[in-house]
C-alpha cells in the first residue's frame, strides 16, 4: 500500500525526533575537591587551611562542558579558615578565578586535563595562573578527583556481567560493587581513586564464574 505524503512526514517525524531523544543525552554535573597546598618558602606539605570546592559538567562521552565554583563553595571553604589566613587567601583565589584559571580545562577528557602541567606542590609549572599557583594546583587534583570518582564507579558497575555468575557467587559481587562505591566516594584524591579501583578490580577477578 502505498504511503501518504501527510503520513510520510509524520513518520519522518517521529523518527527525527527519536534521533534527537537518543543523541542529546544529557550533560553530567560532577563534584570534586582537593586540599590546596604546596608553598615555595614553607615546603610541599604545607596546607593553606581550606579546599577548591568546584563542579564539574561533562558531556556523555566524558569531555568536559564546563568547570566552575558557581555556589561559591569555595569562598564558603576560605571563610571556614580557622588559620587566620582566610583574607590572604582569597585574594589568591580572586586571582585565579580573574584570569579565567578554569578555562583550560574546557571540552579536555580526564586524560587530558593529566597533561595539564600546573606543576607540583610547592613548584609552579607552565600552566599555572601566575600569582595563584596552589589554587592552580588544587583546581587540577580537583578536576582529576570528579573526573576519576565517576570514571571509576562506571567501570566497577561494569566490570563484570552477574548473568556469569551462580546465584552465591552474584551476590559476593554485589558485595563488593556495593561497598566498592562506599569506598570511593570516601577518598579524597584520584590517586587514592585509581588505586582502589584497581584492587576492586583484583576482588572480582577472583570470583568464580559458571
Amino acid at each position: 500500500m502505498k504511503m501518504s505524503k501527510k503520513v510520510r512526514a509524520i513518520v519522518l517525524f517521529a523518527s527525527a525526533l527519536l534521533v534527537f531523544a537518543f543523541a542529546s543525552e544529557p550533560n553530567i554535573i560532577l563534584y570534586g575537591t582537593a586540599k590546596v597546598k604546596g608553598s615555595p618558602s614553607a615546603g610541599p606539605h604545607f596546607e593553606y587551611g581550606y579546599s577548591v570546592c568546584i563542579d564539574v559538567e561533562i558531556d556523555a562521552q566524558g569531555k568536559i562542558i564546563k568547570v566552575s565554583d558557581d555556589e561559591k563553595n569555595t569562598d564558603a571553604s576560605i571563610e571556614a579558615d580557622i588559620s587566620g589566613s582566610a583574607g590572604t587567601n582569597k585574594i589568591y583565589w580572586k586571582k585565579f578565578l580573574a584570569d579565567k584559571g578554569f578555562d583550560k580545562y574546557k571540552n579536555k577528557t580526564l586524560n587530558d586535563v593529566k597533561k595539564i602541567n600546573v606543576g607540583i606542590p610547592g613548584k609552579a609549572g607552565p600552566d599555572v595562573v601566575g600569582g595563584a599557583s596552589a589554587s592552580s594546583l588544587a583546581v587540577k587534583m580537583a578536576v582529576l578527583h570528579a573526573l576519576t570518582l565517576d570514571a571509576s564507579i562506571k567501570e566497577l558497575e561494569t566490570y563484570k556481567n552477574p548473568e556469569n555468575y551462580k546465584k552465591a557467587e552474584q551476590k559476593k559481587l554485589e558485595k563488593i560493587i556495593t561497598e566498592g562505591k562506599d569506598l570511593l566516594e570516601s577518598l579524597e584524591t584520584y590517586q587514592e581513586i585509581e588505586n582502589a579501583i584497581e584492587e576492586l578490580k583484583h576482588k572480582l577477578d577472583a570470583l568464580k564464574t559458571k
